[in-house]
């Protein structure tokens, strides 16, 4: 999911229907600490927390923990920050989904850029 479409309402109901999700969180987002769990920062990974959303109205939409996890990009320098409500999985794991969404987006624009499009449409059955 994208840091811009951050529903707290529908996200609870994601979670309550069983399925796994991982969002970028927002900047100033108040979250209350719980626990923290150790990481292997050779892997880029720099904390794995649980946490509740600390404001009135998060907690009122998401009630539940939920799993922070920072983990700083080696290509990029930048420290990424994500949401999640698997507490099962690897951390390392957590941050693949989005990492791999980011690459996806660049190989995107650049396709764009070398043909010159300002969006590309596919013909198939799946395509809009």
């Amino acid at each position: 999911m994208d840091r811009n479409c951050l529903d707290y309402l529908g996200l609870h109901r994601l979670h309550q229907a069983g399925a796994f999700f991982v969002t970028p969180t927002k900047k100033g987002l108040k979250m209350t600490w719980i626990k923290s769990s150790s990481v292997d920062w050779a892997s880029g990974l720099r904390s794995d927390q649980t946490v509740h959303l600390a404001t009135e109205e998060g907690r009122a939409h998401y009630p539940d923990a939920l799993r922070r996890v920072r983990f700083k990009n080696r290509t990029s320098g930048r420290l990424l920050e994500f949401l999640a409500n698997n507490f099962d999985l690897p951390a390392i794991t957590i941050t693949g989904p989005y990492v791999l969404r980011w690459r996806m987006e660049l190989v995107l624009r650049g396709n764009k850029r070398h043909f010159r499009s300002k969006t590309l449409q596919g013909t198939s059955q799946f395509s809009n």
